[in-house]
């Protein structure tokens, strides 16, 4: 059997490291030299009001956890309740944004539909056509702004969307090339282009986001560069064997510029953020470009990065990935740089039906399609579309969206339901051509049956473009 004597000792021992009891020491002053057994009797009367304090000391825990977690609901309350707002706001701004385009777009077409038209008029005196040049360049800037405020919209709310079509990538440059070399001439700039050998004459993916890339960034060294160059290279390579490999192409812009100070290259690269405020009032623009740029690269799975040297220039280089294509795939048709002219096309006798409410969009359209080769009809309402009888006499048919009573939907709707009750196959090409210019009109426009979507300001080119789609559709 073991000591009661040791026991008791070892108990008081641990009652007392446990409970804050008086010290052995100071206890046996008290009780004398074996008094284990006192001192356990006297830690056993006070073990109740011990335990009290522990259960007191337990509660108060448990109160102020109740306490903690309660606040923290709070917080995560409030969390979501400020996110909600913020998510409103957000939306509201990027409603706001859209509709300050939609309604630009209107006067904006008229002005630089007829400008562009009274520019090849073949009678004009030299002050005539200067003074047409700048406001044809002054529309194409405005156009420019109003286009920036959308995209800026859409990426915002993350509702930018990548189309995945085989293009060519020399076309491309090469019709970029061609818009801003206009503006490189006035400033006395070399505009120069080079392109990898071994670049792949066709690849796969969004085309219009890859130009809008190129733009941004070639436009901006154009502008601001005062003297020099400015060169695009554009190269590349598949990422893996096989023709299911990605392909990583690398595109970098060079100037002769200013240079960027290191202090503003983080700044430029967010929206409404130039490196100086008086290159706001030099050259104007909104300091969305970059913002809009990084954001397709990135969403085309790439990276965007910026070498700048004081005095010397910059260099603007990126990656996109795109898909690589087979060799018997045809390129997206892309419009052409050039101004054409009704002699110098196939075109004419082309039939074409514009709906459309807005008065200047009727003559615009009209203007522009006739002077294109095209023998032209105007409707101003979707009744009117749907009252006429199918198959309809034309080969295209240009369709605004937003119209009083019947929407350009509901029209391309019944006209496709009509046309599939033909004892004969018939299908009319039908292009939205509207100021409703965002990803998801032009996924509503193709999904109520319409083969083609164009945002308003429309310029020549783009018709051109159109039209020559429709005169020599591809092989089956």
């Amino acid at each position: 059997m073991s000591d009661p004597s040791k026991t008791s000792k070892l108990l008081a021992r641990q009652l007392r490291a446990t409970l804050g009891a008086p010290s052995r020491d100071a206890l046996g002053a008290q009780f004398g030299p074996e008094a284990s057994v006192d001192e356990l009797r006297h830690l056993a009367a006070r073990l109740p009001a011990l335990l009290e304090r522990v259960d007191t000391a337990y509660l108060d825990m448990e109160r102020d956890l109740a306490l903690v977690q309660r606040s923290l609901e709070l917080s995560s309350a409030e969390l979501n309740a400020a996110r909600d707002v913020a998510e409103q706001a957000n939306q509201a701004k990027s409603r706001f944004l859209a509709n300050v385009s939609h309604e630009l777009r209107t006067p904006v077409n008229g002005l630089a539909g007829m400008t562009q038209l009274m520019l090849m008029g073949s009678s004009l005196s030299e002050a005539d056509r200067a003074r047409l040049e700048v406001m044809d360049r002054s529309t194409r800037a405005l156009q420019a702004i109003i286009s920036d405020l959308l995209d800026w919209a859409q990426a915002d709310a993350r509702r930018v969307r990548l189309e995945s079509e085989p293009f060519s990538v020399h076309e491309l440059l090469r019709d970029v090339m061609v818009l801003l070399q206009g503006d490189a001439d006035r400033k006395g700039l070399q505009l120069r282009s080079h392109l990898a050998p071994d670049l792949p004459p066709r690849l796969m993916g969004d085309a219009g986001r890859l130009r809008q890339i190129l733009l941004n960034l070639i436009g901006n060294a154009v502008k601001f560069t005062d003297h020099g160059q400015v060169t695009v290279t554009l190269a590349g390579a598949p990422i893996g064997d096989g023709m299911d490999a990605p392909f990583l192409l690398r595109g970098s812009v060079r100037d002769t510029g200013p240079g960027i100070p290191d202090a503003d290259r983080d700044r430029i690269f967010q929206p409404f953020q130039q490196a100086d405020a008086s290159i706001t009032r030099r050259h104007g623009g909104t300091g969305l470009g970059l913002a809009i740029s990084a954001n397709l690269v990135q969403l085309m799975e790439g990276t965007m990065c910026l070498d700048s040297h004081l005095g010397e220039g910059s260099e603007f280089s990126f990656t996109v990935r795109l898909g690589q294509v087979a060799a018997h795939a045809e390129p997206q048709a892309q419009p052409s740089a050039h101004l054409p002219s009704a002699g110098d096309t196939p075109r004419s006798g082309l039939r074409v039906l514009v709906v459309e409410d807005n008065p200047v969009n009727q003559v615009v359209a009209r203007a522009q399609l006739e002077h294109l080769g095209c023998e032209v009809s105007v409707v101003e309402d979707g009744e009117s579309a749907l009252a006429l009888p199918v198959p309809l006499d034309y080969d295209l048919v240009l369709m605004d969206l937003n119209m009083p009573g019947l929407s350009g939907l509901s029209v391309a709707e019944g006209l496709r339901r009509r046309e599939a009750a033909l004892p004969e196959p018939h299908r009319v090409f039908i292009c939205a051509l509207t100021a409703c210019a965002s990803d998801e009109d032009r996924q509503m426009a193709l999904a109520s049956g319409m083969d083609e979507h164009i945002a308003k300001p429309v310029r020549l080119e783009t018709l051109d473009a159109l039209l020559q789609r429709l005169s020599h559709p591809p092989a089956d």
